[in-house]
């Protein structure tokens, strides 16, 4: 079994949290969503996602232990 932050359904759940938190955080902040931001999102987004990725998997593991066993 792999390591929880390797697991596809995992990463893609993390990446579509990581997401959804910076769409938010650029409609607060009034950025405007055009295609000449979308680069700029995407990073944003993925910076974002290394801390959501490793903070999600730890309150993962510690609700369901089993989560973190590696085989």
């Amino acid at each position: 079994m792999k390591p929880l932050e390797n697991r596809t359904w995992f990463a893609a759940g993390s990446l579509a949290v990581s997401a959804v938190l910076m769409l938010g955080l650029w409609l607060a902040a009034g950025l405007p969503l055009n295609p000449s931001a979308g680069a700029v999102f995407v990073f944003a987004s993925l910076g974002l996602w290394q801390g959501v990725n490793k903070l999600l998997a730890l309150a993962l593991i510690k609700l369901k232990p089993s989560l973190g066993a590696v085989h």
